[in-house]
């Protein structure tokens, strides 16, 4: 099944969970790396990747808000306490607040360092330099980009942790209905 159910998350939207968050983790991982090797000839080519994935990756998460707004959210399993749907929710909400802020602070700060960025999603469309080359908001956008993907990641490891507890402690299908598409 294509669509949510009421009780199941479908085809679609477990893909855009599951490869958002694949390329969520590898931006991250990415960023790390180009960002601790030593300058060298072909850094700005690293950062003109990582810009290029993710620009791509904020068009999917608009795509993915929009699927999620088309489709019903899944009922929460029977005997979920009051707090953990709370909590479920929070959680998300602020997965998506802080996936959308780091990547448009991450597109801000693309091209406003002392270098000129090739600026092209992957060489082919030309994209907008939103503060242009030595902006002096370049080093507070750096710094709030690296904030935010640390935020990110620490929520991320929070939503792997309950995943993982509603699958091995209450074991109420939660994951399944992730990963199977049916909690049964």
């Amino acid at each position: 099944m294509l669509r949510n159910t009421e009780t199941n998350w479908g085809a679609v939207a477990r893909a855009f969970h599951w490869g958002t968050g694949a390329l969520i983790i590898g931006m991250f991982a990415y960023g790390l790396w180009m960002s601790e090797f030593p300058a060298r000839e072909d850094r700005a080519y690293h950062y003109a990747i990582h810009a290029s994935i993710g620009i791509s990756l904020l068009a999917l998460m608009v795509a993915r808000l929009i699927w999620r707004a088309l489709n019903p959210t899944p009922t929460p399993p029977a005997g979920s306490a009051k707090w953990e749907i709370t909590a479920a929710r929070l959680g998300h909400i602020g997965l998506y607040a802080l996936v959308f802020a780091t990547l448009v602070v991450g597109w801000f700060l693309a091209g406003s360092g002392r270098r000129t960025l090739d600026y092209w999603l992957f060489g082919i469309v030309p994209m907008p330099n939103m503060l242009g080359t030595e902006s002096p908001y370049h080093k507070p956008l750096e710094e709030a980009h690296a904030l935010l993907a640390y935020a990110m990641i620490a929520l991320v490891v929070v939503h792997v942790a309950a995943a993982i507890w509603h699958a091995r402690v209450k074991r109420d299908g939660v994951l399944a209905r992730m990963t199977r598409g049916s909690s049964a």
